[in-house]
């Protein structure tokens, strides 16, 4: 009866000494993975913080590039103004050298 029992207590004192083993190995296994979450986050906000400045300066270039197409179209009616007056000043010429030569 007395062997049975040390047996027995043999059994849970190695049940007990097993079970704290696995609980320390997941604890060691939670700690890692608390870490590993921790840096994701991190990675995560400077990934916002980096779409935020790029969603800005996207905005920004898109604002210069609506600035520079009203440019372009103005430059565009003067080129076309100044054309325009050429061509008429070169037919005012032309006409003024044909009243000249007759």
């Amino acid at each position: 009866m007395k062997a049975l029992l040390i047996i027995l207590c043999a059994i849970l004192f190695v049940v007990v000494v097993l079970n704290f083993l696995k609980r320390k190995k997941l604890e060691t296994r939670i700690s890692r993975l608390t870490k590993d979450i921790e840096a994701l986050n991190e990675i995560v906000e400077k990934l916002k913080l980096n779409l935020k400045t790029s969603i800005d300066t996207m905005a920004l270039l898109e604002e210069h590039r609506k600035r520079l197409e009203n440019k372009t179209t103005i430059l565009q009616i003067r080129n076309t103004k100044l054309k325009l007056q050429n061509d008429n000043f070169k037919k005012f010429q032309k006409a003024k050298d044909d009243r000249n030569d007759k």
